[in-house]
């Protein structure tokens, strides 16, 4: 991890990131949240999935749904046997669905094993799409001495150098809440969002905001953009 954020931010850039970041232990293990929130995505990846190929959104229960709908709609039917294989493991992650959904996990298999099966099956069913994310949100950058000063929303941050490859950091979901901060502000963020749409950052003696990944990625090379002229 530290290896990615010093290529991130160059190697001629004045402090190594090594001297204020450091990796939180065990922190690159997938979590009961993150099992969760791949658990509760796999659902609505499958419904999503049969409302592009059929032209309408289905109604009735997941099972059904992948039992009787999602064998129609075959993704990568140039592959034989592709699908066929990938909707037993739909029916068999849907049984183990409810139980991750209550974070009742005893007696599954390994946490990691499971999620990577669902990150895997919702990878399959997500398309893929290149789209532009509206920049609304974030305006009025500039810097004033050494500070950068820009608005999300209505809310006004200032943020140094370190302060922004902080949050750089956090809203790279490789890096996300996998790694401490000895310098700069505290930055971290959670899921509070039911539907696992968005995620709310923490910026130490800020307002939190909300982003979705789409966003983050937006502001993240917005910060970067910004960032570069003043280092280099």
């Amino acid at each position: 991890m530290l290896h990615w954020i010093t290529c991130l931010f160059g190697l001629s850039r004045r402090y190594l990131p090594s001297s204020h970041h450091e990796d939180i232990s065990g922190s690159f293990e997938p979590t009961l949240d993150d099992l969760r929130a791949e658990a509760i995505d796999f659902e609505r990846q499958v419904k999503a999935h049969i409302g592009r190929e059929s032209g309408k959104m289905p109604t009735g229960p997941l099972g059904q749904l992948i039992r009787d709908m999602l064998p129609k709609y075959p993704k990568y039917p140039q592959i034989p046997g592709f699908w066929d294989g990938f909707v037993v493991e739909a029916a068999a992650l849907k049984e183990l669905r409810n139980n991750i959904a209550h974070s009742d996990v005893q007696g599954l298999p390994p946490l990691p094993e499971i999620y990577g099966r669902f990150k895997k099956a919702n990878d399959v069913l997500r398309p893929f799409t290149v789209c532009s994310v509206p920049r609304d949100r974030f305006t009025q950058f500039f810097w004033v001495k050494s500070l950068l000063h820009f608005k999300i929303d209505e809310q006004v941050f200032r943020l140094s150098e370190r302060d922004i490859e902080n949050l750089l950091v956090e809203l790279h979901p490789s890096s996300r809440g996998k790694v401490r901060f000895k310098a700069g502000k505290q930055i971290h963020s959670a899921m509070l969002d039911i539907k696992n749409e968005s995620r709310t950052y923490f910026v130490e003696d800020c307002a939190p905001f909300n982003l979705d990944d789409q966003e983050a990625m937006a502001l993240d090379d917005l910060l970067i953009s910004y960032l570069g002229p003043v280092r280099y």
